[in-house]
């Protein structure tokens, strides 16, 4: 079953959630979880669905790392700043198309703790 967060918030709070982190992120791009799922019947790993944003343009990028164990804690902002941090590196004018390309987003778990 998945979890939302935080607290069922409308879908015009993400948007504005996701895009006030785009306004602060260097990448230009802000992420805004809106659920999570992790029961994967004791297969490790976790998938996120976050609201991604360039400020003008939004979509849904599914997040997964594979390798994380089920017990292991994740706050949203930690999953928020890796999606924003892996767009960094795409080329700027295209980024969000770029980071929406592969329809999946895989990341290790040390990309939850790099800051």
């Amino acid at each position: 079953m998945p979890e939302h967060y935080p607290d069922h918030l409308s879908p015009a709070d993400y948007r504005e959630h996701a895009r006030a982190r785009a306004a602060r992120s260097p990448s230009r791009i802000g992420a805004a979880v809106e659920q999570v799922d992790d029961d994967r019947d004791g297969v490790p790993g976790r998938v996120w669905v976050c609201l991604v944003t360039d400020g003008s343009e939004f979509h849904h990028l599914d997040v997964t790392v594979p390798d994380l164990p089920d017990f292991e804690g994740v706050s949203t902002t930690a999953v928020e700043d890796a999606v924003e941090r892996a767009a960094a590196p795409l080329p700027g004018p295209n980024r969000l198309a770029a980071l929406l390309a592969g329809g999946l987003l895989e990341l290790e778990r040390d990309d939850l703790r790099a800051g």
